[in-house]
């Protein structure tokens, strides 16, 4: 009887184990606003300009990706097509699912000069343009990857 006692709360264990932590793994999942992001670039001395949803229509980077639109930006002139396109998605999951979405939409399409960053929630499309941003969006970056924990609500 104790064999089976001690196999019965082996896998209790293991059950009480596999339902805590992925409850925990979430508290670590950093969410960012799009407002955050919008304080970044500020802080950076890089303006934004946001454009409307129709500012880039026959764009791939203007479309929904797994159900999310993204915020459609111009860097600093407003006559500029739009250059900065950011996902803000629900979860890091979400978010992952949205990049794999938009490599299976794009696999064949010949794109413009880009660079994506994908971290956390987030994905946002940077259209490489003269003058660059380039390296002002990769410390952008670098910082807010940097903020892995999630604030409280």
């Amino acid at each position: 009887m104790s064999r089976n006692r001690l196999f019965f709360g082996l896998i209790l264990i293991a059950l009480t184990v596999s339902v805590i932590l992925p409850g925990c793994s979430k508290v670590n999942e950093r969410h960012f606003t799009l407002a955050e992001i919008q304080d970044i670039f500020d802080q950076q001395g890089v303006q934004l300009v946001q454009k409307g949803d129709d500012a880039a229509p026959n764009s791939v980077f203007a479309q929904a990706s797994n159900g999310v639109a993204p915020s459609i930006y111009t860097i600093g002139n407003e006559q500029q097509d739009p250059s900065v396109f950011i996902y803000i998605y629900p979860s890091m999951a979400a978010a992952s699912d949205g990049v794999n979405a938009f490599n299976d939409k794009t696999a064949t399409a010949d794109l413009i000069a880009n660079k994506r960053y994908h971290f956390a929630n987030v994905v946002l499309f940077y259209i490489k343009g003269d003058p660059s941003y380039e390296q002002d969006i990769d410390q952008m970056v670098s910082r807010l990857r940097a903020q892995r924990v999630k604030r409280p609500e």
